[in-house]
């Protein structure tokens, strides 16, 4: 997102990274100048700027990013033992994450293994 905001050419080669092993990692980019709070339209935008797959943004967004924390194994997949955290998304298939810009994806919200926004909460 930076680099949309200061509309720089240059990017980083995350096709690169990806194509020799490197794991890329994804997060929004909150900061004094820039305000971009949305993890959904971050992945959106990410997908074409990085020349990305939409599943290769939701891994770096989820199973990366908890790696690149050192918190691989306490959340960042659907696995036994790990939190319980997701968001269900209204959407047919995971591609829309990154072909429906702005759209009202997001249908509910666990933490923890409780819904805390949406149907349930």
């Amino acid at each position: 997102m930076a680099e949309l905001v200061y509309m720089t050419s240059r990017r980083a080669n995350a096709r690169l990274f990806i194509e020799t092993g490197v794991p890329v990692a994804i997060a929004t980019d909150f900061c004094s100048s820039i305000r971009a709070t949305s993890l959904l339209t971050t992945l959106a935008v990410a997908a074409p700027w990085f020349r990305m797959t939409p599943g290769e943004v939701i891994v770096a967004a989820t199973l990366n990013g908890a790696y690149s924390l050192g918190r691989q194994s306490a959340c960042g997949s659907l696995d036994v033992g790990k939190r319980g955290d997701l968001i269900i998304l209204d959407c047919s298939h995971p591609d829309e994450v990154c072909l429906a810009v702005g759209a009202p994806l997001l249908d509910q919200v666990v933490i923890n293994g409780r819904v805390v926004l949406g149907e349930q909460a």
